[in-house]
C-alpha cells in the first residue's frame, strides 16, 4: 500500500496495479483510492471501464479498452475483477498489457493469481502487484482504532479486543460493524462492551468456536444450548456440519505446525489462515492431540454421509455428533 500511496502523492501511475489476497476490506481500499487519483474530484465516467468475471465480459472490449486512449484527461482507468485470465487463456491478454499506452492505468483485482503465468509475470515487469493479507491481531487492533477516533470514540484496549473476538471475521466485516457501534453511541464519545453486546453481530463462525471450545473442554450441555440458538436462528444444520468440519480443518493445520516447531507466523502462512486463526487455536490445543482432531473429522465425515443418504434426520444426526464429539 506504501508504494500505491506514493503513485498517488506523486501523479505517476504504473501501467498496471494487481491487487490479490485475502482481505478483501484492504483490496477495495487500494482500488478505490487508485480511482479516486486517476479520475479526478468529478469522478468522470467517460475515461472508465469496469469488467466482472463473475457476470462475463467480453476479452475482445476489454482489450480494446485497455488500448484505447483517454478522452480530453491524463489517463483512462481500467477495472477488471475476478478476471479468470491467470491460466493459459490469459497469455495472449499478457500481450496486450505489454502494449499498453502509457495514459492506460488497469487495475486487476484477483484473490489467487498465479504466479507461474505470463500475465502475471507481464505484471511483474510494467507494473505493481501488491499482495493483501489479513493483518496481524495489532494490525486489526491499530485499523480499528484509527477508525474510532475518525468518528470521535474512545474505546479502551481492552474493549477493543473484546469487540475484535464478538465479532470475528474479516476486516471488511470489522469496519462494518465499528461505523454500526460508532453511530449507535451517538453523542457518547466512550464505547463499552455492553454497547458491543447491544449492538454488533456475533458471527456464526464465532459461535462455532464457541460450540468446539466446550466440546474441548466436555461441556456437551453448553455446545448443545449454541447449536439449538443457531437452529433458532434459522441456520441450516448441514450448514453448521460443514463450518464444524472446516473449523477441525483449521485445528489440524495448526496442530501440524505445532508439532513441527513452526512460528504463528509460519503456520499462518502455510496453512493460508489469518494470524488470528492461529492465536485462537494454539491455546485450545494445549491438551488437544492429533489423533483427537482426526477423530473428530472422521465422525464428521460419517455424519454427514448418514445425513445425505436418509439413514439420519439432519438435527438428530448433529445431535448426536456433538455428544459424541464432546466424549473425545
Amino acid at each position: 500500500m506504501k508504494n500505491i500511496r506514493k503513485d498517488i502523492a506523486e501523479n505517476t501511475f504504473k501501467r498496471v496495479y494487481l491487487l490479490c489476497g485475502t482481505e478483501n476490506y484492504l483490496i477495495n481500499q487500494c482500488r478505490d483510492m487508485i480511482k479516486n487519483a486517476v479520475l479526478g474530484s468529478d469522478g468522470s465516467e467517460m475515461n472508465y471501464s469496469y469488467y466482472d468475471g463473475n457476470k462475463g465480459f467480453d476479452i475482445k472490449d476489454l482489450n480494446d479498452s485497455v488500448t484505447a486512449f483517454p478522452f480530453f484527461a491524463d489517463h483512462r482507468l481500467v477495472i477488471v475483477e475476478n478476471s479468470g485470465l491467470f491460466g493459459a487463456s490469459g497469455a495472449e491478454f499478457a500481450d496486450t498489457v505489454e502494449s499498453m499506452p502509457d495514459t492506460t492505468v488497469l487495475i486487476i483485482i484477483e484473490q489467487n493469481a498465479d504466479k507461474r503465468t505470463r500475465l502475471y509475470k507481464s505484471i511483474q515487469k510494467i507494473g505493481y502487484i501488491c499482495e493483501l493479507k489479513t493483518p496481524d491481531s495489532n494490525e486489526t487492533a491499530s485499523i480499528l482504532g484509527s477508525r474510532f477516533n475518525e468518528s470521535g470514540k474512545r474505546i479502551s484496549t481492552s474493549t477493543l479486543m473484546y469487540f475484535i473476538d464478538y465479532v470475528g471475521g474479516d476486516l471488511f466485516n470489522l469496519v462494518n460493524e465499528a461505523d454500526k457501534l460508532s453511530d449507535y453511541t451517538g453523542e457518547r464519545a466512550t464505547i463499552t462492551e455492553d454497547d458491543v453486546n447491544a449492538v454488533c453481530t456475533m458471527q456464526i463462525e464465532r459461535k462455532i468456536y464457541d460450540i468446539i471450545d466446550n466440546l474441548v473442554l466436555h461441556n456437551q450441555k453448553r455446545a448443545m444450548q449454541i447449536y439449538f440458538d443457531l437452529i433458532a436462528l434459522k441456520e441450516s444444520p448441514l450448514g453448521i456440519l460443514r463450518l464444524l468440519m472446516s473449523q477441525y480443518n483449521t485445528l489440524l493445520l495448526v496442530r501440524d505446525g505445532m508439532d513441527a516447531g513452526k512460528s504463528d507466523a509460519q503456520i499462518a502462512s502455510d496453512g493460508r489462515l489469518a494470524p488470528w486463526q492461529v492465536q485462537r487455536n494454539r491455546a485450545k490445543l494445549r491438551n488437544f492431540d492429533r489423533r483427537r482432531i482426526l477423530s473428530a473429522l472422521v465422525q464428521c465425515i460419517n455424519t454427514e454421509e448418514s445425513i445425505k443418504t436418509g439413514n439420519i434426520a439432519e438435527n438428530a444426526g448433529i445431535e448426536i455428533l456433538l455428544a459424541n464429539l464432546s466424549t473425545l
